[in-house]
């Protein structure tokens, strides 16, 4: 295509090599897995430099251009999606790894460092970092971080934006600042006791800023790791029972496990690589499968969590819970990044996956998951509903994912139609949606404080008074 001015001036910014309007690279960036709908961008520029950033920032100000930063593109919700066209700003080239300091344990990284490449480079020392589940190693680490997400030790330190330490941050003006322990510290090492700042960074979707630089707390990495599985077997119309909610509270509030996560039975199917369509669940199989995974540094440490994890399942089964072990070979989080994640993006063929994600609390997952079956069923698609217990135990992960064939558009209308009616039920459940599409914060807002809303605009309004960054996010 020809090189107007835009693209001059893109190009005088990252360099002819880093800049593109081919159709075919455009066609790149115009989708994601889910059914959001695709849009072209009319720029791919790919940035080098937080100066680069900083310099294409202020071009889209000067030209009213939107700008869309991306790392990995394996992002789900459409939350890259250029609905607006513009500028796609990809960050993955920014890929160093800038300090790890195992004096305070925290590291910093540029955001194109990817979740396989900071696992590797800590397991040389000895350490790791709580790594977002689900994407393959190639994915990117600083979106599931900024975005909320839920990492493999998750039952013992929360989400992944809670162990976010600072920031370095690109704002819609073109300004650097750093938020956190950074902005005063020369260490990266917390974000208080100083004013947090750094909600202006996350959970955004890239709306007000890129974030150029993340500190994240970093761990010793313990040596010996085990699991122990149990299947929930009730029915169909009835799967999670309070009582077994509740056993769920009481193994999580034990702090034994590092991660206590379930699987609808369809999805331990779906993850073995199974397609569509399933034979019927035998009667003999659990309706929800469980793990606790736990870690420790010495090999007594971990023969008595794991007895003692066991001990708790037999006072529940002894108790009259409908519970038994069940194997956990092959489907427990021991092993990071995962290795299986593909499998789950192809189960009724044509390489489609949608998804609504949630953090719910988990006593209230006994009517969540029942009216999720319900759905699914309605829909004729596989039960595939993914469960994990955060720190505290009050609240967790109720993620009900909807592989489709993108070819087909009744699977296409089906999930559009599935994922509303799953918003409805996370916030009839008092959850909040994660990595939320336009349509589900558009739900939650209607349902919210109205002041929380006005807020936010005025956030955005402040920060980003020409609306190039990202827009057509968070329903506003």
């Amino acid at each position: 295509m020809s090189e107007d001015r835009v693209y001059k001036l893109i190009a005088e910014i990252v360099g002819s090599e880093n800049v593109s309007n081919e159709p075919y690279s455009l066609e790149c960036y115009a989708r994601d897995s889910t059914t959001n709908k695709p849009s072209l961008p009319n720029y791919i520029a790919m940035a080098t430099t937080v100066e680069q950033i900083q310099g294409l920032v202020r071009l889209a100000n000067k030209e009213r251009i939107p700008l869309i930063p991306v790392v990995g593109m394996s992002n789900t919700g459409g939350l890259t999606i250029p609905v607006e066209g513009g500028i796609i700003i990809d960050l993955h080239k920014m890929d160093k790894i800038i300090e790890i300091n195992t004096d305070i344990d925290y590291a910093i990284v540029e955001p194109g460092v990817t979740i396989g490449q900071i696992d590797a480079e800590l397991k040389k020392i000895g350490y790791w970092v709580s790594l977002p589940v689900g994407p393959p190693g190639s994915a990117g680490l600083l979106p599931g971080y900024i975005l909320h997400g839920y990492g493999h030790l998750g039952g013992k330190y929360g989400i992944n934006s809670e162990q976010i330490t600072g920031a370095e941050f690109v704002l819609p003006d073109g300004e650097l600042v750093r938020l956190g322990g950074g902005a005063v510290s020369p260490y990266w090492f917390h974000r208080t006791p100083i004013p947090d700042l750094l909600g202006l960074a996350l959970g955004w979707q890239g709306s007000t800023g890129i974030v150029t630089k993340l500190g994240i707390n970093i761990y010793q990495r313990p040596k010996f790791k085990d699991a122990v599985g149990w299947g929930i077997f009730t029915s169909h119309e009835e799967p999670l029972p309070e009582s077994c909610a509740r056993f769920l509270l009481k193994i999580g509030r034990s702090e034994l496990a590092y991660d206590i996560s379930g699987h609808s039975w369809g999805a331990v199917q779906i993850g073995k690589g199974l397609k569509y369509p399933l034979e019927p669940k035998p009667k003999e199989d659990p309706e929800l499968y469980f793990a606790a995974t736990t870690y420790a540094f010495t090999e007594e440490e971990i023969t008595l969590k794991k007895k003692l994890i066991e001990r708790l399942i037999k006072e529940g089964i002894d108790s009259g819970l409908p519970f038994d072990y069940t194997d956990v070979t092959g489907r427990i989080k021991v092993e990071m990044p995962t290795k299986y994640a593909l499998k789950y993006s192809d189960h009724r063929g044509g390489g489609g996956l949608d998804y609504i994600g949630s953090i719910t609390p988990v006593i209230n997952w006994t009517k969540g998951i029942k009216r999720l079956n319900e759905i699914f069923d309605k829909f004729d698609f596989t039960p595939y509903i993914r469960l994990s217990v955060y720190r505290g135990t009050l609240q967790g992960m109720m993620r009900a994912l909807m592989p489709y064939n993108r070819d087909d558009e009744k699977d296409v209308d089906a999930v559009q139609k599935m994922a509303r009616e799953v918003v409805q039920v996370v916030l009839d459940c008092g959850g909040l949606i994660y990595k939320a599409p336009s349509f589900a914060c558009k739900a939650m807002w209607e349902r919210g404080d109205p002041n929380y809303l006005k807020l936010m605009k005025l956030v955005k309004q402040t920060l980003d008074p020409n609306s190039i960054m990202n827009p057509g996010r968070l329903g506003m």
